[in-house]
């Protein structure tokens, strides 16, 4: 009964590798380049530069939205302790 259990058990997680497997390789099969072969090594670099950019962009946008706020801020600044000493 107990030998039963096990061979069943064992097929089962068998099913689960294999399926694991078919799944692994039908993702492989994705082209990820034209005219040439491209290495993990090649990919991984690829997509870090690719992240740097977007990343530098998103930096350039939020330097560009905070500009004018910076110049409030300062402008607002100047006169705080005139304003506090005043009330």
């Amino acid at each position: 009964m107990l030998s039963g259990a096990l061979a069943k058990h064992k097929i089962h997680n068998l099913s689960i590798a294999k399926a694991a497997r078919l799944k692994r390789k039908d993702t492989s099969s994705k082209i990820v380049q034209k005219y040439k072969e491209i290495y993990r090594h090649q990919a991984k670099k690829d997509i870090k530069a690719n992240d740097d950019n977007e990343k530098e962009v998103v930096n350039m946008q939020e330097q560009r939205l905070r500009k004018p706020w910076r110049a409030k801020y300062a402008k607002m600044m100047k006169t705080f302790k005139q304003d506090y000493l005043d009330v």
